[in-house]
């Protein structure tokens, strides 16, 4: 009886929706400099010793958990020390608390040492309490050991005001991990060796907790000069509008035919509408407080009923020329229309009043929606009263940008003071928001959706270099320009000595389909790779493959206004100019998708060249 290999393919990013990753490649002409930056993949450790502790100063660590005792000093092992933020460098301390005095502790350092801190626990209630007293704070909840579906984890982790969840390897598979990311769930995976980083990063995962920094460095470059790993953000149709047209006509904002017509031809992860309340409780959909612009009416829509305001019709404002009227639409309907669909929502609260609120929460759970909703608002007042109203439901603070200097060394505290006593992320104008801006306030566990980006050239070059976690847009057509899915087999089991061939389908965003080649570039120790086949060891078991799939799409000419290198490497600046050769490199994975990176494929780039070619690298991880 022979012993078999089982190599389960999930379907690359259908199933994540995704965890495209953009990596992207650039060669400096000899003497050029730029800053380094990966991705906002965080590293986390945890702190057991004092030498862990004295090595973070050095290191490349984002966030480093320590236990706190009910003493208020951290417990390293056998020893015992005074917290003193200096120690940590760069990474952001969580404390790990375990019980009523620890947290109290935490507590105590957190008010008056480190107001950003995060407090975490596998007691969900132990980081409310800590949060409740520091409203400034950022909570992580420890779900390892124990099994709850991906929903409840979000709503355990909001209701007890923290923005994410710690889990173990293997814990939440692609899809549960995306589902929290798009619920604005920061994801940390831990991870034990270099297979089980690559894994998370497969998944999506936000951070990875492992036992020090090189070891996610080596899955970040796996067999690569440079990686850059950045996972896909999410695209968001802004008002419901795309690029999908009725008879060579665009579709009109906010309502129910734009939004099908965008989801059905490009697939947005979520469509973005706006809420105001009649005066008769329905919660009707429009941008504008008034119905002048966009209808065949006029009025202020809160001091009408619905039957008042449904005797107009949406005309886009185009008066006697419009072509066609679309009717005025309330919640209900998008939420009838979507039911079945995957489509999400962010619900943008226009109106100042809480029954506003209320209203949506009842059409919310009469449809069953818990799961496929976010609320965003510039009023923080009713993001407030959304939160303690519903708390499993995340929110998101709007902003205009402005507000804030990324270079600032108050930046990071001015947001956290506004977002985290919201328990939100924050939602800026594109033009705002820098990559060391997103990347900082990534470290501290906000996540930052950028809104709203309606110039080609300007969307790919945040979605290359800024690290979003959603773009919100009313060209989600421009997306076709790359593959929404790298489709693979659903199990592959080859017996010991026998070599597979892995057939792969891509998807476009507007669902067209074609066979694709993928070559081999890595496999873990249980196969063996020779001349591009993979052939199965002695042992049974499950293993990892690293795909990579090449292929050429066009878009408008992007020239960069920088090139982003992994942390610590450097370039340096040349007379022949700042940028002589750019490559880029796309990345898809299985469970995720993750990215490596080598120069090979760099290719002269022409600020007039119409045309690049993309380097697709995914790592497919099999069981």
């Amino acid at each position: 009886m022979k012993n078999f290999i089982s190599i389960c393919c999930t379907a690359v990013i259908f199933l994540i929706c995704f965890g495209v990753v953009y990596p992207y490649i650039g060669t400096f002409a000899e003497g050029d400099e730029t800053s380094g930056y990966i991705n906002n993949v965080q590293c986390i450790r945890e702190i057991n010793t004092g030498e862990e502790l004295s090595s973070l100063a050095s290191s490349d660590t984002d966030i480093a958990i320590v236990r706190v005792n009910g003493g208020g000093t951290l417990s390293l092992g056998a020893e015992t020390a005074p917290f003193d933020a200096q120690d940590f460098g760069g990474a952001v301390p969580a404390f790990y608390v375990d019980d009523e005095a620890s947290a109290a502790a935490a507590a105590s350092l957190i008010a008056e040492q480190s107001p950003y801190a995060f407090v975490v626990s596998g007691s969900a209630a132990l980081v409310r309490q800590v949060r409740e007293r520091c409203n400034t704070a950022g909570g992580i909840v420890d779900f390892r050991g124990r099994e709850l579906s991906a929903l409840n984890m979000r709503n355990e982790v909001n209701e007890n005001l923290a923005k994410s969840a710690l889990v173990a390897a293997g814990q939440l598979n692609a899809e549960d991990v995306q589902l929290l990311k798009k619920l604005f769930v920061n994801v940390y995976t831990a991870a034990d060796s270099e297979e089980e980083c690559i894994r998370a990063l497969a998944c999506g995962a936000d951070g990875v907790l492992c036992p020090d920094a090189e070891l996610l460095s080596e899955a970040l470059c796996k067999g690569a000069e440079t990686g850059i790993y950045a996972p896909r953000p999410f695209v968001v149709s802004h008002r419901g509008s795309s690029q999908a047209t009725r008879q060579g006509r665009a579709y009109y904002e906010n309502t129910v035919a734009a939004a099908r017509a965008a989801y059905d031809a490009y697939h947005p992860d979520f469509v973005e509408i706006d809420l105001y309340l009649s005066a008769d409780g329905y919660v009707v959909i429009s941008h504008d407080a008034t119905l002048d612009r966009m209808t065949t009416g006029t009025g202020s829509i809160e001091s009408m009923t619905l039957a008042q305001i449904r005797q107009y019709k949406v005309d886009g404002g185009l008066g006697e020329s419009a072509e066609y009227l679309d009717e005025i639409a309330v919640l209900d309907d998008y939420f009838e229309e979507f039911q079945n669909d995957g489509l999400m929502f962010l619900l943008e609260i226009k109106s100042a009043k809480t029954e506003c609120v209320d209203a949506a929460l009842a059409l919310i759970k009469k449809y069953g929606m818990e799961g496929r909703v976010n609320f965003i608002s510039f009023d923080r007042a009713q993001l407030a009263y959304a939160q303690s109203a519903e708390p499993s439901i995340s929110v998101s603070y709007l902003t205009n940008g402005s507000e804030y200097d990324t270079v600032s060394d108050s930046f990071a505290a001015e947001v956290l003071s506004e977002v985290n006593p919201l328990n939100a992320s924050l939602s800026p104008n594109w033009e705002s928001m820098d990559a060391a801006g997103v990347r900082v306030l990534n470290r501290y566990g906000v996540k930052v959706n950028a809104w709203t980006l309606n110039m080609e050239a300007a969307f790919f070059r945040e979605i290359r270099g800024i690290g979003y976690a959603s773009y919100t847009t009313d060209y989600c057509g421009w997306m076709e320009k790359h593959p929404y899915s790298i489709d693979v087999p659903g199990e592959i089991v080859v017996a010991p000595g026998e070599s597979v061939d892995i057939e792969a389908q891509l998807q476009s965003w507007s669902g067209k389909t074609e066979e694709v080649s993928l070559s081999v570039y890595y496999v873990s120790d249980g196969l063996t790779l020779a001349d591009g086949k993979i052939t199965a060891g002695e042992a049974e078991g499950r293993e990892t493959v690293v795909l990579l799939y090449e292929g050429e799409h066009v878009f408008g000419s992007v020239r960069p206004d920088r090139c982003r290198y992994p942390r610590g490497r450097r370039r340096k600046r040349g007379a022949g100019g700042r940028m002589c050769r750019l490559g880029f490199r796309r990345g898809f994975g299985i469970r995720g998708g993750i990215t490596v990176g080598r120069g090979a494929g760099s290719r002269p780039f022409a600020q007039k060249e119409k045309s690049l070619t993309w380097r697709w690298t995914g790592r497919t991880s099999y069981g």
